[in-house]
């Protein structure tokens, strides 16, 4: 049998002034950008990939 794939997400606090901001991300988004331009603003050079294929569930995922 196959291990059902699990990502959690924890998180808590003011966080720690690297990263994403959520509200310069607003910002962005409100301004026109999208969220591929948006995370390669805040994460250069990491790899921006789909994932829906392998997130199920009620959490409005769409492939």
């Amino acid at each position: 049998d196959k291990q059902p794939l699990q990502i959690v997400l924890r998180g808590s606090g003011w966080g720690h002034g690297v990263g994403m901001s959520q509200w310069g991300a607003k910002g962005m988004a409100d301004a026109g950008y999208n969220e591929r331009q948006i995370l390669e603003h805040y994460y250069p050079g990491a790899a921006v990939n789909d994932m829906s294929h392998v997130i199920r569930g009620g959490n409005g995922a769409k492939k």
